[in-house]
């Protein structure tokens, strides 16, 4: 089962996450193109993400910036390919 588990093979893994944001518009198009070339997704490593300064230097514009960021953005991404897993 390990093996089975664990096993990549025949498997597409979609990976975001980069220096300068991926967007909401550029995910739809990467998994467009992902859905064209491979037929499935069946992996999503959402690695995108921003920090800031530490939480006492932090107000609220920079928090709300943060989980907009990190959570918000997770969500969407996972949203985008549910659809895809029937979800």
């Amino acid at each position: 089962m390990y093996r089975t588990l664990f096993d990549l093979n025949g498997r597409v893994a979609v990976v975001t996450g980069g220096t300068s944001g991926l967007g909401r518009g550029s995910l739809g198009l990467l998994l467009e193109t992902v859905l064209k070339e491979f037929g499935k997704a069946d992996i999503l490593v959402n690695a995108a993400g921003v920090t800031l300064k530490g939480p006492t230097e932090v107000d609220e514009n920079d928090w709300l910036r943060v989980m907009k960021t990190n959570l918000t953005g997770t969500l969407r991404a996972f949203r985008s390919l549910t659809p895809i897993h029937g979800g």
